[in-house]
């Protein structure tokens, strides 16, 4: 961009062609903005779906009682859900 607004200073490049350059170069920045757009959306719809399910008390309470479940992960849950789903300092318990 830098090289064809210099190219017209110098009068290397026609004033048309420089404007047709600088109208590609934004279609193509405006293009690729809107496909990063995208894709955080869907990023960020994504996330929203995987973790809604930790809004419901029953899922966590399943999680508490899995036997998969590590014992930090199960602490932490059982604290979450005492504490009215607030989550507390270490050593406070209600």
């Amino acid at each position: 961009m830098l090289l064809v607004f210099t190219g017209i200073v110098m009068r290397w490049v026609a004033v048309d062609t420089g404007l047709a350059v600088l109208l590609a170069c934004t279609l193509w920045v405006a293009h690729e903005m809107h496909g990063f757009q995208r894709a955080v959306d869907a990023y960020n719809a994504d996330y929203v779906s995987r973790h809604l399910q930790w809004r419901r008390d029953e899922t966590i309470a399943e999680l508490i009682d899995s036997p998969a479940t590590g014992e930090p992960a199960r602490v932490f849950a059982r604290r979450f859900l005492e504490g009215e789903r607030v989550l507390l300092a270490d050593g406070r318990l209600p």
